[in-house]
This record gives C-alpha cells, sequence and structure tokens, in this order.
C-alpha cells in the first residue's frame, strides 16, 4: 500500500469538498487529457505538456501528472489537507476524462472510497511525522515515508488499515455467508404474513428479504431478491437483486462475497441493476449514489470496489439496518429512473431517507405471530385500481420506507394516502405521523387521505379532520373491496 498526499486545488481554486462529495479526486492540467492513453512514454507526456502549457513549469506538471495518472494505483492511500483538517480515502479505480468539469480544471479524474466514513481527523491530532509530511506545498507529493503511520492512524481510529478484502471464491464460504445473512433477517423478521415462507418481512422497515435459487449445470445459482413492499411474486416491489456466483470469479454475478483481514464476513454488490430493461450502475456521476463501497481483491489478483450490503456480525439488527441503508440508495436511483418526468417526488425520495437515516431505528419488538399482511396487501392493490380508473397516477415508488403508502402524480391536488388495517389509537397515531411529516418532506400541500376499516369513531375522525386529514372507510366484501370516498378526491 503506497501513501500520497494531494492538495486538490486545480487553477489555484479549493475544490476539496465538492470533490470528496463525488467520491472523486482530481488534478488539473484538464486540457492535457490525451494523457490518458495508457500506452504513452515519459517523454510523450513530457512533449503533451510542454505543448499544451507551454508557460508552466515543466518539470513540475510533468511530476504531478505522472504521478496521479501512472505511479497511483488501486488501493493505494491519499491523504489530503484542508485548512484543520486532513481526509483519508482509498484510490479506487483507474484515472478518466470528465470532459463536461473543464470549467472546474477537474476533468483528469480518480474514483476513490472515503475512509473513516467521509469524516476528516484534526491535523492538530496526528502524530507528529505525519504532520510534518503534510507540509507539502505542491499539488501531490510521495508519502511512502509515513505510510506506517498512515496505517496506524487508520487502524486506530477505524480498525482498519485500508487493506481489501478477500473475495469468497468457493462454494461452501459463499453458502456460509448467504446462511449468515439469512439467518440474521429471521431473528428479526417474520414468514407468517401470508405469502412465500421463503420471504423475511420487516415490517418496520418496510423490507423483506427472499434467498433462494436452484440447482443448475452442477452448480447453485442464487437468486437474492430484496424489497420494500410486501406482495406475490408478481405485486411485490422488488428493487435489488444479490446474486453472488457458486463459488470462482464474480464474472457475470453482480453479488459477492468477501472476508477481511479479520475473518468478518462481508455481503457485497457490484452496483449493476436493471431498471426497466436498462442495466445501470449505480457509481455513474448521473445517480450521485454516496454509497459506502470496499475494494476487493481476487484470486486473479484485480482488486475491484464493490458496494457494501451487510457486515455480517453478532447484532442481527445492525445487518438488518445496513442492508435497509442498501435497498433504499437502489431505491433511490429506480425513483429517478421511472419517475424522471417527476423532479419533485426524486427529491423528496432523497429527503426522505435523509430523514429516516438521521431517526435511525434501533430495535424491532417482539410479536406475536399474525398473518395480517396479505389483507394490507390486498387493501393497497385495491386502492391503486381505483385511483388508476379514477384516472390518477401513482408514483412508482412511497415516499421513502416509512412514508405512506401511496402518492399520486400529476392530477389535479395530488394525494398522500396510508392504509390501516385497524384502527386502534397506535395505528392512526402512527398514520399521522406519517402523512404530516412526510408532507413537510414532500414541500407542498397534500390531500392527505388516512384508509381505515369501517368504523372509526366520529371523535376521532373529527380530531382528523382539523389536521387536514380525510378518512375513507372500506369493507372487504365478497364481491371485493369497497371504498367510501365520498368528497376524499374531489378537486
Amino acid at each position: 500500500m503506497n501513501v500520497w498526499g494531494l492538495r486538490l486545488k486545480p487553477s489555484e481554486v479549493d475544490r476539496v469538498i465538492v470533490l470528496l462529495s463525488e467520491n472523486v479526486v482530481a488534478i488539473g492540467w484538464s486540457d492535457a487529457d490525451a494523457l490518458l492513453k495508457r500506452t504513452l512514454s515519459k517523454e510523450s507526456f513530457r512533449k503533451i505538456l510542454s505543448e499544451t502549457y507551454p508557460s508552466e513549469n515543466l518539470a513540475n506538471a510533468l511530476e504531478h501528472t505522472w504521478r496521479f495518472i501512472r505511479e497511483m494505483e488501486v488501493g493505494d492511500i491519499a491523504v489530503i489537507p484542508h485548512g484543520n483538517d486532513v481526509y483519508f480515502v482509498q484510490i479506487a479505480g483507474d484515472p478518466y476524462c470528465q470532459k463536461d468539469a473543464s470549467e472546474t480544471d477537474t476533468v483528469i479524474r480518480r474514483p476513490i472510497l472515503r475512509l473513516l466514513n467521509g469524516k476528516p481527523l484534526a491535523r492538530r491530532d496526528l502524530p507528529e511525522p505525519l504532520k510534518h509530511a503534510l507540509a507539502f506545498r505542491k499539488t501531490s507529493a510521495n508519502l511512502s515515508a509515513v505510510s506506517a503511520t498512515v496505517g496506524s492512524v487508520l487502524k486506530k481510529v477505524a480498525g482498519d488499515a485500508g487493506s481489501p478484502l478477500t473475495a469468497n471464491e468457493n462454494s461452501r464460504a459463499t453458502a456460509a455467508a448467504m446462511t449468515a445473512w439469512r439467518r440474521a433477517f429471521q431473528n428479526i423478521g417474520r414468514t407468517d404474513h401470508g405469502f412465500s415462507k421463503r420471504t423475511i418481512w420487516i415490517e418496520e422497515l418496510s423490507l423483506w428479504l427472499d434467498v433462494g435459487g436452484w440447482e443448475r449445470d452442477d452448480e447453485h445459482r442464487y437468486w437474492s431478491g430484496l424489497g420494500d413492499r410486501l406482495g406475490s411474486k408478481k405485486t411485490r416491489n422488488l428493487i435489488v437483486e444479490v446474486n453472488p456466483p457458486d463459488g470462482g470469479p464474480p464474472k457475470r454475478w453482480q453479488g459477492l462475497t468477501a472476508r477481511d483481514e479479520n475473518g468478518t464476513v462481508w455481503i457485497l454488490h457490484s452496483g449493476e441493476m436493471n431498471v426497466g430493461g436498462t442495466r445501470i450502475q449505480l457509481s455513474e456521476a448521473l445517480y450521485g449514489t454516496k454509497f459506502p463501497r470496499k475494494l476487493v481483491k481476487l484470486k486473479s489478483g484485480e482488486i475491484t470496489p464493490y458496494f457494501v450490503v451487510a457486515r455480517i456480525t453478532a447484532d442481527d439488527m445492525e445487518v438488518v439496518r445496513q442492508t435497509a441503508r442498501f435497498v433504499q440508495a437502489c431505491a433511490k436511483v429506480r425513483t429517478r429512473i421511472t419517475d424522471a418526468s417527476n423532479p419533485e417526488f426524486i427529491e423528496a425520495q432523497g429527503n426522505a431517507l435523509l430523514l429516516e437515516e438521521s431517526i435511525g431505528v434501533t430495535t424491532v419488538p417482539a410479536q406475536a405471530a399474525k398473518a395480517i399482511e396479505r389483507v394490507h396487501a390486498r387493501i393497497w392493490h385495491a386502492v391503486r385500481k381505483e385511483l388508476e380508473e379514477k384516472g390518477y397516477k401513482v408514483a412508482n415508488q412511497r415516499v421513502g420506507s416509512l412514508g405512506p403508502d401511496l402518492y399520486t402524480v400529476g392530477h389535479g391536488t395530488c394525494c398522500l394516502i396510508e392504509i390501516k388495517t385497524a384502527f386502534s389509537a397506535s395505528d392512526y397515531m402512527k398514520a399521522v405521523g406519517q402523512l404530516l411529516v412526510y408532507e413537510k418532506m414532500l414541500k407542498r400541500r397534500y390531500r392527505k387521505i388516512l384508509i381505515l376499516p369501517k368504523g372509526m369513531r366520529d371523535m376521532a375522525r373529527a380530531i382528523l379532520a382539523t389536521l387536514d386529514i380525510v378518512v375513507v372507510d372500506y369493507e372487504v366484501l365478497k364481491s371485493g373491496v369497497k371504498f367510501d370516498w365520498d368528497a376524499a378526491l374531489s378537486a
């Protein structure tokens, strides 16, 4: 592991925070992007720079561009001073050209992984040898003399010296990792919801996991689906699949299991998703995904970044929470594609996920066996069908994982709709919170509708009316579900 110093100040403009927020570093000298051609010699670098920047110090330009493009390797650590703060990142890929960044002189870039959760350390708290090494004034510096110091700092703060994970490339290790992942969900969630017993449902997080597969060509084909709405195979909302190979290199498989130097197991994802028949990559700048990744070393020697789905620990709830965060990041990207014509909803999704992350989830209370989710799913689909028959367009995603069940767009006054299959105080108090809080996330007024089984008392109904929440009763009949919309959907 090599260590480098970088000052992200192309054209003498501080770009540290902006570039790190995009998970990249940049070198400057943007008009010389021809330097990225892999076959160029150092003498060719010198010629291109002298012709492109004839008035600049040639030795200085050659030193820093050659170091950034050729000497830095995937897995190396870069230390970035910024005032009284110091950031630590890991080089996650080869240099590339970002043509539309010429105005900021950041065309020549490299992808990074931000270490220490992206947070800086105070310069004053660093060991003296490292503080002294960071006194360099130029664009970059070779900090190999303090590589051991940097490693000890990272290990002390994060318990991780930045070493790549090792991919599990045998069937036994892969099976053990997938079993441990499913077991964490089983210990928290439920399968008594009336749908497939393979589907584990975490109601409080609106999250399900289905780990299955089949035997084919003398190997096990994993199929591991994750989604945020319970239902049948046709109606549940599949967000992302995490399918590792049954041993061997990942090749076309987007899932992977790996272990770190302490033997801890990780469930990972390459970031490739199928959205409406189009293959997209979570790491593309277009989608703005700022989600943690880890470098993984394959048996072939290749080192490549993978998104973290979950780190298997003794805390089952933490495993589930980590998985939920990954699913939310994938859902956000799906929304940007499937609801591209609705920028307000895309923004709301992002704000909702930030809110839910800040709230956090610490526990899921023990629950008696129950099978009411099938009822909820039946009502949900009946509501959606009636809304569409009335000319409403229903958004493909809910507003975050904790928000109301349905959201309509593009039909007069839009609606936020929450469904409860019971009308106890706790049911409608929770619904009120969902409707009011997520209306704020959407940054405009909505018709807020609470759908409940028939029988809510008039006093509670009147109180909800003062909060601008309309109650719609429903009855389950042999012929289907009957809703008393009354004036709830009037313009």
